[in-house]
């Protein structure tokens, strides 16, 4: 018999003779002879016929002392706060139960991401050109690696239940908007630099002059001038799901999650010409004569904005090491992509009176509704998403988790600026042609509408507070 089972008999004991009748204790074989004062007589008081009395009764036993408390014993408490109370609130309190999935019922992140985009791409050159006899190359190809994109994102969750299996948890996603910006400049002594397309009509290759280096071309007018272009690019991302835990020990954590997810990705290719209008070189804006050593300026700009919205599906698996932890959680999501795609251009000059001269179009960017490509398109399809996460983490303390990691997005039927130009273009919708309000010749100047995928990834920091 262990010494705390003998503890409790004897306090069992002790708590049941105290409640008994004052009386000589018999013999008892399972505790010692407890002590008793001495009894003293009393001797008999002689009565008055000198007869003997009758002897004195006994003086009655002291009561017991009272029993020892017993509730200690009885119920000794937790073995992390030893104390008995049911509403101990030590996490590794012995009378608590313990939940079925992960310890804590509460979690956020904060996580710093280190990101490159799929660049867009143009279908054709936006600028070529040579030095004189020299051969013609690309200038601007309307492309090109935007570099990294400084990102943050912030997710959060909560168990709902005792158990820790069921839970809601939301997240949301935002980098910075970063640009791109090409250019080439040319003129006397340089360059001569043309900004090519197909004519509509005529379906021969044409150009629009930006500078001219060569006196024997372009009615031998030397005309400085320059062309760039810039491309920009944002996404957000916002999701909230609902998470099964599925797979729990001291080890190892599965989760299933279901829910809702939305994607928004902006973009947006410009491209500026400044040419300068030199003696001979004759230059108009909407048939307007342009003053001799003016700037004409034209500008053309595809904005593109594709929104997500769909349902996902997605998952979360981590094995501990001791303090290591490694993590993978990929999710898939499926439902509507709202495309949105917008041109916009102007034309802008001096004219011979001083007077400042514009025009809407520019030259890939021109003409209304039906006449051209100025206008905004909105087109929904059927789209999906997929993104994977594997991280390694390390614990620092019981609640707080550092990992770093790799993230690798992907979307489809994504609407890219630089494929919505079409380089087949109708002059008479061109403020700086001859042939600029013609009523001649089939329309030019469209969206192509084409579509293509978006890829996104790099590495992630991230901190995890666990309560």
């Amino acid at each position: 018999m262990t010494l705390r089972n003998r503890l409790w008999l004897t306090a069992s004991l002790l708590a049941v003779a105290g409640n008994l009748p004052a009386q000589t204790p018999g013999p008892n074989p399972l505790l010692p002879p407890l002590p008793r004062p001495a009894l003293q007589a009393v001797p008999p008081a002689a009565s008055s016929e000198g007869k003997p009395a009758t002897p004195a009764a006994s003086v009655p036993l002291p009561e017991l002392p009272p029993t020892m408390p017993t509730g200690e014993l009885l119920n000794p408490g937790c073995s992390a706060c030893r104390d008995g109370t049911p509403g101990c609130q030590g996490s590794s309190c012995d009378l608590n139960p313990k939940p079925k999935g992960p310890k804590h019922p509460v979690w956020l992140s904060y996580t710093q991401l280190l990101m490159w985009y799929q660049p867009t791409r143009s279908q054709f050159p936006l600028a070529v050109g040579n030095t004189p006899g020299g051969p013609t190359r690309t200038l601007l190809a309307g492309d090109g690696e935007l570099g990294r994109f400084n990102a943050f994102q912030v997710a959060g969750g909560i168990w709902l239940n005792d158990d820790h299996t069921f839970g809601v948890a939301a997240d949301f996603f935002l980098s910075e908007q970063r640009s791109r910006f090409e250019s080439a400049a040319g003129g006397p002594g340089g360059l001569t630099i043309r900004r090519p397309f197909l004519d509509a009509v005529t379906g021969r290759p044409e150009s629009v002059l930006v500078s001219n280096a060569d006196a024997g071309s372009f009615n031998q007018a030397l005309t400085p001038g320059s062309v760039a272009t810039a491309i920009t690019a944002r996404l957000a991302s916002a999701g909230v799901a609902l998470q099964r835990n599925v797979f729990c020990t001291p080890t190892t954590r599965a989760n299933l999650s279901v829910g809702f997810r939305y994607y928004d990705l902006d973009e947006a290719l410009s491209i500026y010409q400044a040419t300068v209008n030199g003696p001979g070189v004759g230059a108009t804006v909407a048939l307007q004569p342009l003053a001799v050593g003016s700037t004409v300026s034209l500008f053309d700009r595809v904005y593109t904005r594709n929104q997500f919205y769909g349902g996902e599906l997605g998952g979360r698996a981590e094995h501990d090491f001791g303090l290591v932890t490694l993590g993978f959680a990929p999710r898939v999501a499926i439902g509507n992509m709202r495309q949105s795609v917008t041109a916009s251009g102007t034309t802008a000059g001096t004219g011979v009176n001083g007077a400042p001269v514009s025009a809407v179009g520019g030259l890939l960017a021109a003409g209304g509704p039906g006449n051209g490509n100025l206008e905004r398109d909105v087109t929904n399809r059927v789209s999906t998403a997929t993104q994977l996460n594997a991280y390694v983490g390390v614990r620092l303390t019981e609640h707080l988790r550092a990992t770093v990691g790799y993230q690798f997005l992907y979307l489809n039927n994504v609407a890219r600026p630089g494929q919505q130009l079409d380089p087949i273009v109708n002059q008479r919708v061109v403020p700086v042609t001859g042939a600029f309000g013609s009523l001649s010749g089939q329309p030019g100047n469209r969206l192509t509408l084409d579509r293509d995928g978006f890829y996104a990834h790099g590495a992630t920091i991230a901190f995890e507070l666990t309560y």
